[in-house]
């Protein structure tokens, strides 16, 4: 799976990863990796939101997650891991981004 990203000003995504394993009897989707604040504010975090995605770039299905904490101070960073069920098996890409604040 491909990825792409967009971002608030200011923060960043890292060390993103992806891999498909097995729980509770059934195979999910797992993305994880790093938010970084790289402003010299402190931001508070939107929900994150993985689309998964088909080889025409077309949105196959969507998940919105709760981030890890609320917020960032300037120059820290967070670890996210979030789960989507089975993949669909059109599904070629997959993009990350952050959801509307609540």
């Amino acid at each position: 799976l491909g990825l792409s990203v967009d971002l608030p000003i200011g923060m960043e995504f890292r060390q993103l990863s992806s891999a498909q394993r097995a729980e509770n009897g059934r195979q999910v989707l797992v993305v994880s990796g790093e938010i970084a604040n790289v402003s010299t504010q402190a931001r508070e975090l939107p929900p994150i939101r993985v689309a998964l995605l088909d080889s025409t770039r077309q949105e196959l299905d969507f998940g919105l997650f709760d981030p890890p904490q609320p917020a960032l101070e300037p120059g820290s960073l967070t670890r996210f891991e979030v789960q989507l069920g089975p993949p669909p098996p059109e599904a070629s890409n997959f993009t990350v981004s952050f959801g509307a604040l609540r």
